[in-house]
């Protein structure tokens, strides 16, 4: 067996010029993909995502305290009324913000819904009195 012959194979090496030039098509359907859907993210957007983010973290955390609050057999519904309270004013919050600033960011968008549609039944369920 001779080793030495298989650096020298007979295959024929395109250039990359030949490539290029031999099929635009690739070129044509890349810069029509990245036209429809490059959009740039301006500072006052990424600002209000993370606003968002941020309203959307402080309501769970305010669930967070309310399912602890609830699992508490020393506290009362009173003592407990002010949580709820707060969820709702925060929930708003949240979802006015969303309304200026979330744009057409779908995920952020299901976030937020799922996120205040939680907050709600927990806002209604206290006022309904399930907990009576």
């Amino acid at each position: 067996m001779d080793i030495h012959d298989i650096s020298h194979s007979n295959r024929t090496v395109m250039s990359s010029s030949k490539r290029v030039d031999s099929n635009p098509g690739f070129k044509k359907i890349l810069d029509a993909k990245m036209d429809g859907t490059s959009r740039v993210l301006t500072p006052s957007h990424v600002d209000g995502r993370a606003k968002i983010i941020e309203q959307g973290d402080r309501i769970t955390d305010l669930l967070d305290d309310y399912a602890r609050a609830l699992a508490d057999p020393g506290r009362t519904l009173k003592d407990i009324a002010p949580v709820v309270r707060r969820i709702e004013k925060e929930t708003g919050i949240l979802e006015a913000e969303a309304d200026l600033k979330l744009g057409d960011d779908k995920a952020l968008g299901k976030m937020v819904g799922d996120l205040a549609a939680m907050a709600h039944v927990a806002v209604f369920k206290f006022n309904r009195g399930d907990y009576l």
